[in-house]
């Protein structure tokens, strides 16, 4: 009798675990074929938008060029920016706020003698451009 009881048992296991392994894969099948999207289409592509390539170029400097000499006190700086753009202009001379309202800025700025480290920071009134910073170095010398 012993025979046959350890011979039920092991049968019964092993029927158990058949059992368990048809129930998973079966509800695992029901679950995927129930997650369909609403609207019928499996697959999503993404696309990007692309911006005007104007928008893009906040500051863009036209007159004078980085690392120039001149002999004044002062330079005329003179770029593009966006339109109703924030441009703020620093130096250890002087710290100066402009506000656009022209794609065109045109400013006369004081330089010291030697070297005069100027940053300029643009803040556009379009909220995802952010803020951008170019800085210009220009030197002042006397004419000996």
């Amino acid at each position: 009798m012993k025979k046959e009881t350890i011979t039920a048992v092991t049968l019964g296991i092993m029927l158990g675990i058949a059992v368990a392994v048809f129930v998973v894969f079966r509800a695992k099948e029901n679950q995927l074929s129930k997650n369909k999207p609403i609207n019928g289409v499996n697959k999503v592509t993404p696309s990007i938008a692309k911006k005007n390539e104007e928008a893009i170029v906040p500051l863009q400097i036209t007159e004078p060029s980085d690392g120039i000499i001149v002999s004044s006190k002062s330079i005329k700086i003179k770029g593009k920016v966006n339109k109703d753009s924030l441009i703020i202009i620093q130096s250890p001379i002087k710290d100066m706020v402009l506000k656009t309202d022209s794609d065109t800025f045109d400013v006369d700025y004081p330089l010291a003698m030697g070297e005069n480290a100027i940053e300029l920071t643009v803040y556009s009134k379009d909220k995802n451009l952010g803020s951008f910073q170019k800085e210009l170095k220009i030197y002042s010398l006397d004419e000996q």
